[in-house]
């Protein structure tokens, strides 16, 4: 890690965060969920310059909803192209989105994700 008044903010705060009573300990596996957008892309930077100086395990996992074509598998391929380089495994899950839902993206997504489907497929590909 750099030194202190070289790190950045963002790495700082959540270094104190993984510190604090109750964050994970050395051996536990952390699964991002990684959008692409910019606070998810720059949580994965963090916590991939964080974890093995903490014996974490760190996976990314990126879900595309199918809701955006083209665009959504585009964004897929950026965020395990960012992994690959920040040397984090990642998976990746395409997951159908109903209809009804397709409205409101994001709160639909989110129920896909909360699934406890996705839950368990994600937590076996993490380990």
């Amino acid at each position: 890690m750099r030194p202190r008044a070289e790190t950045p903010v963002l790495v700082r705060r959540l270094a104190a965060a993984l510190a604090a009573p109750g964050g994970p300990g050395a051996g536990e596996h952390l699964l991002v969920a990684v959008s692409g957008g910019p606070d998810s892309t720059a949580l994965l930077a963090a916590l991939a310059e964080l974890a093995s100086g903490r014996g974490l395990g760190l996976t990314a996992a990126h879900v595309d909803h199918g809701l955006r074509g083209a665009e959504g598998a585009a964004e897929a391929d950026a965020v395990a192209a960012l992994a690959t380089r920040l040397g984090v495994p990642f998976v990746r899950r395409a997951v159908t989105v109903p209809a009804a839902r397709t409205l409101r993206r994001a709160p639909g997504g989110r129920v896909t994700r909360r699934s406890p489907g996705w839950r368990k497929r994600s937590a076996r590909a993490a380990s």
